[in-house]
Order: structure tokens, then sequence, then C-alpha cells
């Protein structure tokens, strides 16, 4: 067992430690949203989507980002306040965003900047406060127009946004007053496309104008066209249009008719007769969404997301390809005790069986990449259906290992043992099986090597803590009370197995064990979740906290989350919770830095639970020789308001003394006490190591999210002579939510 020193943070602040931190972290989930925006990164081929309303009236603030084929993954980077109705345009090298509603009900006035990976805000004055504007830019010429929306009263004013800076255009001629319209670039540059909306006194329009930016800006221009009733989509009110790279048109999709009904049609531009063109078929009809380019795919498809349909459920995001829409992308359905492991060398999660309602157990293999699932159809050799399966991923070996789980109920009447290595299935028939039990949870044991399953359950035959190593199974004592449904996760900073809950024929249990590969000990929190069982965990290894989410205690079924720290448990408040749902499984991203959530009560909804800002390090500068190679500084987990950032130095001497500074970067040669070494950060704190792990605990302060701080590993060395001093590379950590 590795020791650690550990250490406080040692600024004045550090007398405020108890103050809280709520709603760092939260829930996140794509499609269930209205009135979110979207537009697309031209640098990097991408559609950048921001933010909406959840269907049960929370109001978001998640960045998601959406590649070529359509395969979503959320940003973690901080930045707007959660907002909805707001606009976004695309630029020359990135995304603007400006205004919307509050979730407290205001409205927004801020304009910010989306530059890739991070958001920024944009300094000066610009539109005021508003809702239902439109926005549209010309990545080209760098022009972002806004005009209309509502701030209790529809508006009529123009706005252009060049260069980072704002200015009102005063013009004689404009579409009047107008919120919930559509903007979008053309072909031509510096030259828009506006449609419909409603007016002052909610009167649904279905005229077209064109904006033309003129040099001076002020002889900008509006133009309205004269349409034929044939050429000119219906009234409607929040549709959404985009420029359609394929066809170098503007593309118009859906809304809301007079009567509020969601609207299907999609109409195209044709700049040759100014006029639009109503495409064969239709789509989903679907109103408060959000639309944009993806440059990137083949056919330069168009990504639609979120909206209200009139549906019982939130309608899934799709693609329309040359007009018309592509079949939705297939997803599980929504089913009971899948078995669930993400596999790090190929970056997806795989999700086998559950039970189905109506059809029972199945043996249904699906991938999770980013937020798209891709389903594998059965080979020669696969597993039999089933569920409440366990399942782990040795990243050893490198494949994704299965053993057990039910057909019905009783007693667990499948014992096969299973592995897949992301192309085939292969079953281990010679192998020792554990007899099992129902309800329970794999997980790999980095410091020993093995996926560790607990077994805590005699009623089965298969009480023990059972060992596979790739070669067979191996059972080692197993000291707690007879259960099923607890959860488990690997604290892999701590190198512990956590375990917690579950339930036998009378009793439903609260404790917290932990297994440091030889020896099960209780642990006794000071805070703790109530006892519940059908329970699952997960470890955050960016956050270095153990995620519980939901179970079942004597109230019901649960929807909160608790996260332990390897000394206590702390509940987590969130603004949204998932629906209530009931023997799910987790698996945590480290991609994303997210615990995803699938399973029975929540549709086919995939949920993913992380912090509003991720930690990050950057790498800055070079280390030098430390006599056993170049000195790096590794900090595991990243830094987070309220937890721990765990330094050690890599390819130092062993019989080194071990140091880290935090300070203000620098860059400073060492001199002749060690050649070549470089003073990366002023020492205004310097961290003794007295082991081969420093943990520094970080105030639980949320005014600390997103500060940055500079580290440098230094190692001093009396028996070197002639070169003492080594120095690491410099690590600028920024600080995240917890």
């Amino acid at each position: 067992m590795m020791k650690r020193a550990r250490y406080c943070w040692s600024l004045p602040v550090a007398t405020l430690l108890g103050v809280s931190v709520t709603a760092q972290t939260d829930w996140i989930e794509l499609d269930d949203r209205l009135g979110s925006a979207m537009a697309t990164d031209m640098m990097r081929g991408e559609a950048v989507a921001f933010g909406g309303r959840a269907r049960s009236g929370a109001v978001l603030g998640d960045t998601w980002i959406c590649s070529g084929t359509a395969a979503w993954r959320p940003s973690l980077s901080g930045g707007p306040a959660p907002r909805s109705d707001h606009v976004m345009a695309a630029a020359a090298n990135g995304v603007y965003l400006h205004g919307g509603r509050s979730a407290l009900g205001g409205l927004l006035g801020d304009t910010w900047f989306w530059d890739g990976s991070t958001w920024l805000v944009v300094p000066g004055p610009g539109p005021s406060p508003r809702h239902g504007a439109a926005m549209a830019g010309d990545p080209s010429t760098g022009s972002v127009v806004l005009y209309g929306g509502s701030n209790g009263l529809s508006l009529s004013d123009t706005w252009l946004l060049q260069n980072g800076v704002w200015q009102q255009l005063q013009l004689a001629t404009t579409p009047g007053m107008r919120s919930g319209h559509v903007l979008a670039r053309t072909e031509t540059a510096d030259r828009f496309l506006l449609f419909g909306g409603e007016d002052h006194a909610g009167v649904l329009l279905q005229d077209t104008w064109r904006f033309d930016v003129g040099q001076p800006v002020q002889q900008s221009t509006w133009s309205l066209y004269f349409l034929a009733p044939a050429f000119r989509p219906a009234a409607r009110v929040e549709a959404v249009a985009a420029f359609d790279a394929a066809s170098q048109a503007v593309t118009l999709h859906g809304g809301f008719d007079g009567a509020g009904a969601p609207i299907g049609d999609v109409w195209r531009w044709d700049a040759s007769l100014s006029a639009w063109q109503q495409c064969p078929g239709a789509a989903t009809g679907r109103g408060d969404h959000a639309m944009a380019g993806l440059p990137q795919s083949p056919a330069g498809d168009l990504v639609v997301l979120g909206g209200d349909d009139a549906g019982a459920q939130p309608p899934p995001s799709v693609l329309l390809s040359n007009c018309a829409q592509l079949p939705a992308a297939p997803v599980p359905a929504d089913r009971e005790a899948p078995a669930m492991a993400f596999d790090a060398a190929r970056g997806v999660t795989v999700m086998f069986g559950g039970w189905i309602a109506g059809s029972g157990p199945t043996d249904e293999l699906w991938e999770l990449r980013g937020n798209s699932w891709s389903q594998i159809l059965p080979g020669p050799t696969w597993p039999g259906p089933r569920f409440a399966a366990h399942m782990c991923y040795d990243p050893v070996r490198q494949r994704v290992v299965m053993v057990g789980g039910y057909l019905g109920s009783g007693c667990p009447t499948l014992k096969d043992t299973w592995e897949w290595d992301g192309t085939a299935w292969s079953q281990k028939p010679d192998i020792p099986i554990p007899l099992g039990t129902a309800y329970a949870q794999m997980v790999f044991c980095e410091h020993t090597g093995e996926c560790v399953l607990p077994l805590p359950d005699s009623n089965c035959g298969g009480r023990g803590t059972w060992r596979y190593d790739g070669q067979g199974w191996h059972s080692a004592p197993m000291p707690l009370a007879d259960r099923i449904g607890f959860g488990v996760a690997y604290d892999r900073r701590r190198e512990r197995l956590v375990l917690f809950g579950g339930s036998d024929l009378n009793s439903t249990y609260g404790d917290t064990w932990e297994w440091d590969g030889a020896t099960w000990v209780q642990r006794m929190p000071p805070l703790a979740p109530s006892p519940r069982r059908f329970v699952k965990m997960a470890y955050d290894r960016l956050r270095g906290r153990v995620v519980m989410f939901g179970g079942e205690d004597g109230s019901g079924v649960r929807s909160d989350v608790w996260e332990w720290d390897g000394a206590t448990w702390h509940p987590r408040s969130t603004m949204r919770t998932p629906p209530t749902v009931s023997r799910y499984d987790l698996s945590y991203d480290p991609g994303d830095g997210t615990t995803i959530l699938f399973g029975h009560g929540n549709g086919s909804a995939v949920w993913r639970y992380g912090p509003r800002l991720l930690g990050t390090a950057e790498r800055q500068g070079l280390g030098c020789n430390g006599g056993a190679g170049v000195l790096r500084l590794v900090a595991e987990p990243l830094p987070h308001v309220g937890g721990e950032i765990g330094f050690r130095i890599e390819n130092a001497t062993t019989s080194a003394a071990e140091f880290v500074a935090v300070g203000s970067p620098v860059q400073l040669p060492v001199g002749p006490l060690g050649p070549g070494c470089d003073q990366l950060v002023t020492p205004n704190i310097v961290f003794y190591f007295q082991a081969l792990t420093l943990t520094v605990n970080l105030p639980n302060l949320p005014a600390f999210v997103g500060t940055t701080i500079h580290a440098q590993g230094i190692t001093l060395d009396i028996s070197v002579t002639s070169a003492p001093v080594s120095t690491s590379d410099r690590l600028a950590l920024t600080i995240g939510g917890v």
C-alpha cells in the first residue's frame, strides 16, 4: 500500500473551508430540451449547442458538440449562465451567443464567444436583454447580425457585431417588431434571410426579408420579398433555419402554427428564383428546437436538436440531408438491469442484455460513443439472453469480462464467463465459475490486476470475494452479512474497493465497506446515505470520488446523488434529476469526465453526471534529467474545489528529496545547481514529499472555480554533487467545480 503525504491549502481563505458548494455538479441529458440554440463552428467543422429548458422546468447551462456523424459529446468547460430562448451564430473562428431567459426568468443581455474549447465573455455594450431574437453570422466576412426579439414588447432593432464590437444600425426600413423568427446567412457574402415569427400583437407572420451589410455599415438595408402564396411557407413561430453547405442554400424547418401545433415541413430558399421551394416528404414536426450545419459530413447535413413535437417522449436529434430527414439513429429500448462497462482502449461504453418489458431478457449488445449508440449484431459465438449480469473492463488484457445473470426469478441460472474484445465474444468454458448472485457489481482493481466480484450471498451458494485474472476465478473470504443489490466501485486514488448497502430477506443495509486486496474493513463515516438496495456506483477518476445514484430504500425509489471521498459521504445538490429509475447501471467515461446512467424507467435517454466546469492540467515548459529520465509532474485527480490534487514526480532518483512549488509562472535557469534545468514558478508555497504521492486539499469555495494555479516539481539529491537540483515541467491547473 502506497503512503501519501497530505497537506491543506495554506492560503488565508483556508479558514472558510466550511463553506458548502452546491450545484457545482449536475445531470445532463441531450434531447430532453426546449428553447436551446445551436450554431456551426466552421473552423472545426462542428455544431455547438448550448442550454435550453428541460421538460421538468430546469434551465440548462450545458454545452454539447456534434461531429459530422451526429455523434454528440458534452463539453464541461463552464461558461454562460444557464438560459433558454437565446441565440447563437457562426463566426469566422468560433461561435457567438447572446441573451435569453435566465434560470430565474429574467432577461439576459450578455454576449459570449466559443473558441472551440472555452466560452469567453465579450466585453462592451451590446443589444439590450431579450429573448426570442434571431441571430446569424457569415464566417467568410466575420459579420454577425441580430434582429428583434422581445423584452415584454416586441423589438425591431438591428445590431451588427464585427471584430467583437456591437453596433446598432439606425435604418429607415426594417421588418418591424417581431420575435420567434429565423435568420440565416445566404450563399452571398454579408447577405442574410429573415422569415416569419410573431408581431407585438401575437399575430403569426409569413413574410421574407433580405438584409445586406453595407459599406459603411450604416448603409445596410432591409428589403422585402413579394412572394406568391405557393412560394412561401405558412406563417409560423419558433421555427429554425440554417445555411445548408451542400446546396449552398437556406433550409427552414418546423415551428408552431396559429393553433400551437408543431409543423413538420422543410423548405429551401432558391436564390435563382428568389423564392421558397417546399421539399418533398416531411420531417418530424417540432418547434422551439435548434438546428445547425455539419460541414464535415459527406452531404453537408443539418442536425436538429430537441424541441416540442406534442409527443409523450422528447423527440430525438435527427439529420436533414439534402432537404430530407434521415431516419433517427437506433437507440436501445428501455430495459431493466443491463450490464455496462467502459472500454478504455476503444473509448466506448459497452452494454449487454437487460430485461425489456413485454419481451423479457435480451441478448442485445450496444456500444455508446459520445452520445451516439450503435448496435452490434450477434455473431456465431454469442452469450445468451440475460439480465442483472456482471461486467468489468480489464485494461491489462483489453477485454470486457461478463459473468452470470438471470433468466428469471430465484437464484441466478447463468454462471458462464465471457470476454468481448471489441470484435467477437469468446466463452471461457474450462475455468471455475462463481455460483453467483444478482444485482451486484464487478469492478477492476488496478493494484491487484483483477476483476473483482464481491458475493456476500450464501443463499445461492456463491459466497466469497471472487477475483478473475483472465485464467480463472479465485475466491477469498467474505465477512459481510448476506445481501444482494449493493453498489461497488474501485477507488483508484486510494486503491480500495468500496461497497455500500444492499438487502437480504429481512433487512436493508446502509453500511460502507472497503477492501484493500486482502481484507474487508467496515468504515464508520459521520454522514451516509439512507440504507438502500439496487444501488449502483462508479468512480470519477478526474475528481477522485466514488459517485452513487439512487437505489431503493424504505421511502421507495430514490434519485439522489452521494459521493464518497474516502472519509465520508457527501450529498450532492443538482439542478436536474433523471426520471425515477430502478435496476439501472452506471459507467464512468473518462473521455469527458462524466458518469453515464442508462436503465429502467428512463426510456432510451442517456444521462451524464459531472462537474459544470472540469478541472484541467496543461503542460508548459520542459523538465530536465532527474537521474532516471526527464522529470514530469503529474496531477491526479485533477483540481476541483473541496477536493484534492494528487501530485507525483516521475523519473526522480530514489534517493532524492521531492518538492512541489506553487506560484506564478516564470522561467529562470537554475544554473550550476542543475545544468539545463529551469525554475518555472515563483515558489510562493512549497510542499515537501514524505512519500511517493503528495495530496493537497483545496478549499471548498465556489469563488475558486475557474482559477488557474501553477505548479512545478523539484528534486534535491545531495549525492549528485555535479547537479543536485532537477526540475520538472510546469502544470497550469484550472480548478473545476465539485
